[in-house]
């Protein structure tokens, strides 16, 4: 499930997943995930391996953009953003 991964990511768990869809958008491998393109054991065994040495810290710089960029209260701030668009738009159709 997605809100898992984010959940993880919050928590600065490291994600090891497949790189499918918006996971690719929102993981960069090496950096604040791993990513695997063909799901097997043996390469999510390797991806974990060659990364162990970083592990810690792509657990870090997930949990910084998951607060950053995809908590509750940054989502709510975009939905905000949207809704004070929305309202100028409406204001400036009125005063016209």
């Amino acid at each position: 499930s997605p809100l898992k991964m984010f959940e993880y990511m919050a928590m600065g768990i490291p994600v090891v997943t497949t790189a499918i869809g918006q996971i690719e958008e929102i993981l960069k491998h090496g950096e604040n995930g791993l990513l695997v393109n063909e799901p097997s054991a043996e390469n999510f065994i390797s991806v974990i391996n060659g990364h162990s040495d970083r592990i810690n810290q792509i657990g870090i710089n997930a949990r910084k953009l998951a607060l950053k960029k995809y908590s509750w209260q940054a989502n709510a701030q975009k939905v905000m953003g949207l809704c004070e668009k929305i309202a100028d738009v409406k204001n400036n159709n009125f005063v016209n």
